[in-house]
């Protein structure tokens, strides 16, 4: 069975998630992460494969991951962020907190 690979946009949620890679096709899917739930924002640009001759979103394409090292993870939406970093620590919009829960750096803002 051929997959087939392509870029599309993000249409909505008005009946279903929509992708538009040519034409606009309805109740699609979107790949994510166990345990995580998304809603790309309307118009996002992402990777589509057609699997079952329904296109699934695979992903939108990330920019270079400036200040991560490796295995770091930071989930960034509306201006907010989360930061999970490598030695344990958490960081949530400026306030970092110890693997053992002690605040040890909070940002002005």
């Amino acid at each position: 069975m051929a997959t087939e690979l392509t870029m599309g946009v993000y249409g909505g949620q008005g009946e279903g998630i929509s992708i538009i890679t040519g034409g606009e096709h309805r109740g699609c899917g979107i790949f994510v992460p166990l345990g995580y739930r998304y809603c790309p924002p309307e118009g996002q640009e992402l990777l589509a494969a057609t699997l079952s001759a329904k296109p699934f979103g695979l992903g939108v394409p990330m920019s270079q991951p400036e200040g991560l090292l490796p295995g770091e993870v930071r989930i960034e939406a509306g201006g907010g962020y989360i930061h999970l970093h490598q030695n344990g620590e958490v960081e949530i919009n400026s306030l970092r907190i110890t693997r053992d829960g002690k605040l040890i750096e909070k940002g002005v803002g």
